[in-house]
């Protein structure tokens, strides 16, 4: 069996992208307080709390399934063929969920948080599709993970991170409100990008 330690520290590097990714919405208000003003960050903010709930499934689903079809004791070609599935089947969910979110936002958005938000439909319209990458990525984790390469996760979120920062810096004044999901698309694609550029990698380094 896997030892509880090796577990536990699977748990927390796949949780740690979520709670870095969620820190990094909060810091957008530092952003749009001076441009938007409370009214705007308010809408900003529902939209992402919607859609932040959304993204939690992958976490999920990928902490179901890496016992059996990624963390398993099999050859190499196994997993790698585990891997093309789930890719694509983690892509067709988060399409599908996505635009189940973006159909049903004027919905969502009045359910929860009242017709006074309905400005926050096209932002929830735009954040959803994130998921996309943030699945993606989910997956790229546990294969890191599985790896022994949980080091890249960090150095892949530093990147990351440093890149959407900057992008809100430069161009929150020119696209107010969706300077921050710029920088959240920015984030969602270098994440599975990283994964790809460190995977064979680290596959030769450990299974060959």
């Amino acid at each position: 069996g896997v030892p509880v330690l090796g577990c536990v520290r699977r748990v927390l590097s796949q949780w740690i992208g979520l709670l870095l990714m969620s820190a990094f919405m909060r810091m957008d208000g530092l952003f749009l307080a001076d441009d938007v003003g409370v009214n705007g960050l308010g809408l900003y903010s529902a939209a992402l709390r919607i859609s932040e709930s959304w993204f939690v499934l992958a976490a999920i689903l990928s902490q179901y399934i890496a016992p059996k079809f990624i963390y398993a004791d099999m050859p190499r070609e196994h997993v790698d063929k585990n891997i093309a599935v789930l890719l694509g089947l983690y892509v067709l969910l988060a399409l599908a969920g996505s635009l189940v979110i973006a159909a049903l936002a004027p919905f969502i958005i009045s359910v929860i948080f009242g017709p006074s938000y309905a400005g926050s439909v096209s932002l929830l319209r735009y954040t959803a599709f994130i998921s996309v990458g943030v699945f993606v990525d989910s997956l790229f984790n546990l294969l890191m993970l599985k790896e022994k390469a949980a080091k890249w996760v960090g150095v892949k979120w530093g990147v990351v991170l440093l890149s959407a920062l900057l992008i809100n810096y430069f161009f929150v004044s020119d696209l107010g409100l969706y300077a921050p999901i710029l920088g959240l698309y920015v984030v969602a694609a270098r994440e599975p990008c990283a994964g790809v550029r460190i995977q064979p990698g680290i596959g030769r380094d450990h299974l060959s």
